[in-house]
């Protein structure tokens, strides 16, 4: 039986519209390490973004999710 938790902790900031990046990063999760996911501001779901949209998402204030994160003590 392999060991899902344990090794490493995962801090994974995700725009809120991202609905892909869970799942997908799930399939990928090396035994023995734990996700934790805490999402940050985005940008119009029904638009596809130009890159205004997203500097905006890259000048978006982190101190928020961050400190969420900060609450599992991450490793990375």
């Amino acid at each position: 039986m392999t060991q899902s938790r344990g090794r490493r902790r995962f801090g994974i900031l995700v725009p809120f519209t991202n609905t892909n990046i869970e799942p997908d990063m799930v399939l990928l999760r090396p035994d023995g390490v734990s996700l934790h996911f805490a999402r940050m501001g985005g940008y119009d779901q029904d638009e596809i973004p130009d890159a205004d949209q997203m500097h905006g998402l890259g000048a978006a204030d982190l101190t928020e999710p961050l400190h969420l994160l900060q609450g599992v003590r991450p490793d990375v």
